[in-house]
């Protein structure tokens, strides 16, 4: 600042002055952080895992998901949801259906826990493991070979899922012939896991 800006004051009055000064800039600061939205965007892994059945037709999915909070306000995350469009263009709804994690060794994984909001504090991420089920009321009879399109949809900061999504990233994957025969049910004792890489995706 000038000379001209503390021009016939003293000392005193300098340091009074620039105390309000820095008390208003830190007051400022507190209202934007307050008033401010979180800015928090989904990056996902580079592949998906459908889960097969014994018997019947595949209805869950898994997928690492990094969410990144890059404003000052704590972001949390109250529903995570996914559509999916076959390449017969019938679109289908997922929802988160638990949490879990890679067991020692990493080709199984297991059950943490049930869905929760999850919390992203500012600027830092937060990753996890989510399984998607099929939604109530929705159905699969089978997966037709050919590209798919899946969008996931998380509310921040919102209890309402009625409400429009605060955050969606869009992926494709490609089911050939022999993995839509797969997707029937494999017949063994448990469930199987089978991985499939994303194509392209989109952050919005």
């Amino acid at each position: 600042m000038g000379d001209w800006f503390f021009s016939g004051l003293n000392p005193f009055q300098v340091i009074v002055s620039l105390g309000t000064v820095v008390a208003f800039l830190n007051g400022a600061y507190t209202l934007w952080t307050i008033l401010a939205k979180a800015k928090l965007k989904i990056f996902l892994t580079d592949s998906i895992g459908i889960v097969i059945p014994p018997r019947g037709v595949a209805e869950k999915f898994q997928l690492g998901c990094n969410f990144i909070n890059s404003s000052a306000k704590i972001g949390a995350l109250h529903h995570l949801e996914a559509t999916v469009l076959d390449p017969e263009k019938r679109k289908r709804r997922f929802e988160w259906n638990l949490f879990f994690e890679y067991a020692p060794g990493g080709a199984q994984v297991r059950k943490t826990t049930d869905p929760f909001p999850i919390a992203v504090v500012s600027r830092s991420s937060v990753l996890q493991f989510i399984e998607f089920k099929i939604a109530e009321g929705e159905k699969i009879d089978y997966w037709p070979q050919g590209r798919y399109e899946f969008n996931i949809l998380g509310w921040i900061n919102r209890r309402n899922r009625k409400s429009s999504p605060s955050i969606t990233a869009t992926f494709h994957i490609k089911i050939d012939h022999m993995l839509s025969m797969s997707l029937q049910g494999t017949e063994q004792k448990d469930n199987v896991v089978l991985r499939v890489p994303t194509l392209e995706w989109k952050v919005q």
